[in-house]
């Protein structure tokens, strides 16, 4: 690094995806389309920016998928779809083919192609009040092999469209043959195989840094202590059972860094945990477990300083500088990321033209810096670091050219400006008088946990998870060690944050029903790993929404990035 002061910049890019697996097949493919499409498009374009550095944050339940897809074949329901000859299609078949192969932002993902547009306008004028029984008719068995194709093709990212196979279909647009259609499934593994490799050889370059979330994305105060909802808002209505797990927390933090550890060679140093969702007890999970540094919102530092406050100019600058958590002699840095910098990458560039967009961020960190030598001299840029934090496969779908216009232009702006340089979490310093001894509870969402605790249905599963966790630690003294472990890692995957994230109303999608049935699942199975016969209640729906219906916005709905603007 310059011995010049510069801003330091965190880049965080956050990769997540629930465990989707049921009766031995995923039933949602976001992993593999993500895959072709993000996942290895946001470590490729490093390369072509050597200046450029980088963390990247996996969730290791969607590392488990990768590596299932990769080493074992595994198919997903999507994926079973598109291989089958829409000659032997049922009307089933029919119905969860227009269903499934238009879920993809209409403006960027199919009206970029002429076919696919065709195909799109095909449904549009004959899905009579939204029914698909109406559009069915009118589409032949050529129309959903094109449409089979577009779907996965249109998933497919920059850096891969223009290479072979792909630009052959890119070409040839219609009239799709069985072995070509099978062909570009076949192609797209060729992606997914190159992403682990791609991300090691920069990591041993030191281009980036890996973080991990906790293995299957629970939200971890909750885990260790359900009524920790009530200190981050203290309306929240409870479940009818206190949640008290912190060694399932434990387990979910250990297991994430082993695994991350397994595939990557390489022991990830830090910890996004999901959805920011930080505690006191959180954090002594992550320095119990050696963990070198935790991220999370700047909303959560504001509250933890209550009273302490030291901004200037109304500019809250404190959130720009790491704080140390010591626990029991071990060191742990806290970033508090900006969360305006990062919805606009995550919400609002995706609407602007790259070049203006890239422009625009970069001016913001330029204001930053000025506010920062104002306020506390150019003797703080040795401390300051800018911590952007974002998904770093949701938002990409809403932008033109899947964000890679921006991102090149930014990257581009990045590495020739004098005054900014993009740095590791690992080389940031923590200046000595920024100690926090406490840290109020809380996620990157309004600072607390409602979206995942309080609503009725939430409350359900929570109460529904807690019996499941009782039974288990009564009855698995008597039961093999090979049972024990099937029983809990269902156990572990239940307590993950997707399934709540679509309960209580907040958020809509159409295929929450999907989510809804993957939770009951995962319970059932770990009483029937235990030889427990399922509460009847496991029959019946929380949440969800079932319907033969396509939504009128067809805007990847499923997505994370527009439940969260």
């Amino acid at each position: 690094m310059s011995t010049r002061q510069v801003l330091k910049v965190l880049f965080i890019w956050h990769h997540h995806q629930p465990y989707y697996k049921r009766d031995g097949v995923y039933q949602l493919p976001w992993v593999r389309m993500h895959g072709i499409k993000d996942y290895w498009d946001m470590v490729r374009i490093l390369d072509d920016y050597p200046k450029i550095k980088q963390t990247f944050n996996f969730t290791p339940s969607l590392l488990e998928q990768l590596q299932d897809y990769i080493q074992n074949g595994a198919k997903d329901a999507a994926l079973v779809l598109s291989a089958m000859n829409p000659q032997e299609f049922t009307e089933d078949d029919k119905l969860s083919a227009l269903r499934t192969f238009f879920l993809a932002n209409p403006e960027r993902m199919i009206r970029r192609y002429p076919r696919y547009t065709e195909l799109y306008g095909k449904l549009q004028a004959n899905q009579a009040g939204g029914n698909l029984n109406h559009a069915v008719v009118n589409f032949s068995e050529q129309d959903f092999r094109d449409l089979q194709v577009w779907w996965n093709l249109s998933w497919v990212g920059e850096y891969s469209r223009f290479d072979p196979p792909f630009k052959f279909y890119l070409e040839k647009q219609r009239a799709f043959t069985e072995e070509e259609k099978i062909r570009l499934l076949d192609a797209q593994i060729g992606i997914l195989k190159k992403i682990v490799p791609h991300h090691t050889a920069a990591l041993k370059r030191g281009q980036i840094e890996l973080s991990v979330s906790p293995y299957y994305h629970p939200i971890l105060p909750l885990l260790c202590d359900t009524n920790i909802a009530l200190r981050a808002n203290a309306k929240s209505d409870l479940p009818r059972n206190r949640f008290r797990r912190p060694e399932d927390a434990n387990r979910q933090v250990k297991s994430a860094i082993d695994y991350a550890k397994i595939v990557f060679g390489s022991r990830p140093v830090g910890m996004w945990p999901s959805e920011g969702s930080v505690s006191d007890d959180v954090l002594e999970i992550a320095a119990d477990n050696r963990l070198k540094w935790v991220a999370t919102d700047e909303f959560i530092l504001q509250k933890s300083l209550r009273g302490k406050r030291t901004a200037s100019a109304g500019a809250f600058l404190e959130k720009y500088f790491a704080y140390d958590f010591t626990n029991q002699g071990r060191p742990l840095k806290v970033f508090f990321r900006d969360h305006t910098l990062s919805d606009l990458i995550g919400f609002m560039y995706s609407g602007w033209g790259p070049d203006e967009a890239a422009t625009d961020f970069v001016n913001h960190l330029h204001t930053i810096k000025d506010s920062l030598i104002s306020a506390r001299g150019e003797k703080a840029l040795r401390f300051a670091a800018v911590p952007i934090i974002l998904d770093g496969e949701n938002a990409w779908e809403f932008y033109q050219s899947d964000g890679k216009d921006f991102l090149r232009t930014l990257y581009y702006l990045l590495s020739n400006d004098d005054g900014i340089e993009t740095v590791l979490p690992s080389d940031v310093k923590v200046e000595s008088s920024n100690s926090l001894r406490h840290i109020e509870p809380g996620s990157w969402i309004n600072g607390n946990f409602d979206i995942w605790i309080g609503h009725a249905e939430d409350n359900k599963a929570w109460d529904l998870l807690h019996d499941a966790r009782n039974i288990f630690g009564k009855m698995s003294r008597y039961r093999s060690k090979k049972s024990i472990e099937k029983a809990y890692r269902e156990i572990l995957i239940a307590e993950g944050s997707d399934w709540c994230w679509w309960y209580g109303g907040e958020n809509k999608s159409p295929q929450s029903d999907e989510f809804d049935k993957l939770f009951r699942h995962h319970l059932k199975q770990m009483y029937l790993e235990l030889d427990v016969e399922p509460p009847a209640e496991l029959d019946q729906r929380i949440g969800g929404n079932e319907s033969s219906e396509l939504p009128k916005d067809i805007n990847s709905a499923m997505h994370r990035s527009t439940m969260e603007q």
